[in-house]
């Protein structure tokens, strides 16, 4: 009987950590920029409802077949977001409430046929009903980024690659934070912005871009509930 109520528990533990893990849901749309169809050529801007400012294109590794292809091998699809030549961004916003801890995240890539040489930057902000930045009211500010260089000077460090091998080719830039009071809305923004004494030129590339609620508090208390269970269940055992 008791083995049978510790068996009970250990699943209950294994449905708590699955819920953990998939419960997690991508709220993004073209989070892999597939639209617009950029097969036939680079086109400027984002697919809705990314909006934009400055030098953003939609670039597609279908326009020119390897191994000539002029844009880097995507890690989803056939599609990437392409910034270059000046500061540059593009942003997309969900629903989200007090107090929920988001992951905002994208995969980055400077690519061999032009070589990125500024910096790239994965933030995250909070927003109120009027678009307030709740973090840095008045302001720019993030309230989570981490940011991407080619000389070693940032958290991550973007070397040539050509998109063939994958994730060994792409970085995961991502970063988290709790939505503070009155928020209504999370922002995903993605940026290059140029850095002092480098060249204008020279590109960043994104794909596979994701901001979801991490449900850990919730998987953390079920989580314990259970390993409580399951020491009762010991100690009845051992009696």
């Amino acid at each position: 009987m008791i083995k049978g109520k510790i068996a009970n528990i250990f699943a209950l533990m294994a449905g708590v950590l699955l819920f953990a893990s998939g419960a997690q849901a991508n709220v993004l749309d073209n989070a892999s920029f597939e639209t617009p169809d950029a097969s036939s050529g680079d086109i400027a801007g984002a697919g809705a409802p990314w909006g934009v400012f400055n030098s953003n294109f939609t670039s597609s590794n279908l326009a020119n077949s390897p191994p000539s292809f002029f844009n880097p091998v995507a890690l989803d699809g056939n599609q990437v977001q392409k910034q270059f030549g000046a500061d540059a961004g593009l942003f997309q916003d969900a629903a989200a409430t007090e107090g929920e801890l988001w992951e905002a995240s994208a995969w980055a890539i400077s690519w061999t046929g032009d070589p990125f040489n500024n910096i790239a930057l994965v933030q995250l902000f909070f927003l109120d009903d009027a678009d307030t930045n709740l973090c840095d009211p008045g302001g720019f500010g993030a309230c989570a980024q981490v940011d991407a260089d080619s000389l070693g000077n940032g958290t991550f460090t973007l070397t040539p690659s050509t998109g063939e091998n994958g994730e060994a080719d792409w970085t995961l830039m991502s970063v988290s934070a709790q939505a503070p009071a009155d928020t209504t809305k999370a922002r995903i923004q993605l940026l290059h912005v140029l850095s002092d004494g480098t060249p204008s030129n020279g590109s960043v590339f994104w794909d596979a871009a994701s901001m979801q609620v991490v449900p850990v508090p919730a998987a953390v208390w079920l989580f314990g509930s259970a390993l409580g269970l399951l020491a009762v269940a010991r100690r009845r055992i051992s009696a």
